[in-house]
């Protein structure tokens, strides 16, 4: 986290505070955005994970959607590599959201009714739970990244 500072020989005026409000926001922008993938890549491997395997088609149906994307169906197969790539072009201020989403039509049935003896409990809220134990473990990670990434 960026700590305010005074310029040497400033007297701490409004420039200043300016200056050390926006280098502020800006670390905070970045570990947002960081955390942001951090945890949408977390939820993502875990359903994929966990989402039972019969023909392949459910698990293949897995998707990360950004601000105007929408839910395809997909051929079977893997496709984590393009999803998770598309992670690296989200940002707060111009994608803003996230979405997680399967475009099988018997995806409610695996995930609440329990049709799959392999995820009985489920695939999302498994997974929800799990990130959530270990969202202090993500955030850390993201705020040494979001720093790193600001060291010249």
């Amino acid at each position: 986290m960026t700590a305010f500072t005074i310029r040497p020989g400033s007297k701490g005026g409004l420039i200043d505070f300016n200056a050390n409000l926006k280098a502020f926001a800006d670390s905070v922008d970045a570990t947002v955005e960081v955390a942001a993938r951090k945890i949408a890549q977390a939820l993502y491997n875990g359903v994929v994970q966990r989402t039972p395997v019969d023909t392949g088609f459910a698990r293949s149906q897995w998707q990360i959607l950004l601000e105007g994307d929408e839910v395809a169906v997909r051929p079977v197969g893997d496709h984590t590599a393009e999803d998770l790539a598309k992670l690296s072009t989200f940002t707060t201020v111009g994608t803003g959201s996230i979405l997680i989403a399967n475009g099988a039509i018997y995806i409610k049935k695996l995930e609440y009714e329990g049709h799959s003896q392999q995820a009985p409990e489920g695939m999302a809220r498994v997974t929800l739970a799990e990130v959530q134990a270990q969202m202090d473990m993500i955030m850390k990670a993201a705020a040494q990244e979001a720093a790193g990434r600001r060291k010249p």
